[in-house]
């Protein structure tokens, strides 16, 4: 299922699941590049949810993060688990929110398996009209990131 703009998503469904990844520092450069976004609707479609959903680029004091919101639990349940996201309370009206760490080594790791799940073809079409690759093949979560 395709996104939707992230403003009607929150219209049509006003208590959505939030699973936020924070992409780093709010910089310039980073507030102008679409990549960790296109990226992690790549993702959500390869996991091809049941239900609405949206990714919403955010400010977030000094922090740039990626509101992933989904109308099903099942489906942000789904992204939570792949992406490893913890809990969290400090966004209101959400039935529940998790975040994690969406850097450059979760990026590349998402690559990875974004390519293997793919049969290592690139993307060139937006994800927003990509159909999802190899749709017989079952999906596999990223590897863990290194603790520090």
């Amino acid at each position: 299922m395709d996104p939707l703009p992230y403003g009607d998503f929150l219209e049509a469904f006003p208590q959505p699941y939030l699973v936020v990844g924070i992409v780093g520092p709010l910089t310039p450069k980073v507030a102008t590049d679409h990549g960790p976004s296109t990226l992690l609707a790549e993702l959500i479609r390869a996991q091809r949810p049941k239900g609405q959903w949206a990714i919403g680029e955010m400010a977030d004091g000094q922090r740039f993060n990626l509101h992933c919101v989904f109308q099903l639990k099942a489906d942000a349940d789904k992204l939570a688990s792949a992406v490893q996201a913890g809990g969290i309370g400090r966004y209101p009206g959400f039935l529940a929110q998790r975040e994690f760490a969406f850097g450059r080594e979760m990026q590349k790791a998402v690559r990875t398996v974004l390519r293997t799940v793919s049969g290592g073809a690139g993307t060139t079409a937006s994800p927003a009209k990509q159909p999802v690759p190899n749709a017989n093949r079952k999906w596999r979560p990223p590897p863990r990131p290194p603790q520090r």
